[in-house]
């Protein structure tokens, strides 16, 4: 089971212990590869966003479609890191406010923009 997770032995025993038994030690670890991944995923559409940022400050000109390209790939890592969360033990679907959303905050700006 520990090489199915990709940890050692001993790591996995202390993911049971910290999580109740082995099966869910495994689920835990399918969760931290989900979390790990779409952190990876963010990090890659920051440095998007950067780059926009970038272009922007020089020239003036915001490349709108790839922006909101960004927004909405991070509105779905959003809606994914909900998912993720109510998988957690314990865990209930998260009350979310519409000011947490990331649809909500590009609306906001465009409203301020008109």
């Amino acid at each position: 089971m520990a090489a199915a997770q990709g940890v050692s032995v001993p790591r996995l025993y202390e993911r049971a212990l910290w999580t109740g038994d082995a099966v869910a030690a495994e689920r835990m670890s399918a969760i931290y590869s989900e979390v790990f991944g779409a952190r990876r995923g963010i990090a890659m559409a920051l440095s998007n966003v950067n780059q926009i940022a970038k272009v922007a400050n020089s020239t003036g000109e915001v490349q709108l479609a790839q922006l909101l390209a960004v927004m909405e790939y991070l509105e779905r890592q959003y809606e994914h890191f909900n998912a993720v969360l109510a998988q957690l033990p314990g865990g209930e679907s998260p009350i979310v406010t519409k000011y947490e959303n990331p649809r909500y905050l590009i609306e906001r700006e465009q409203e301020r923009d008109q």
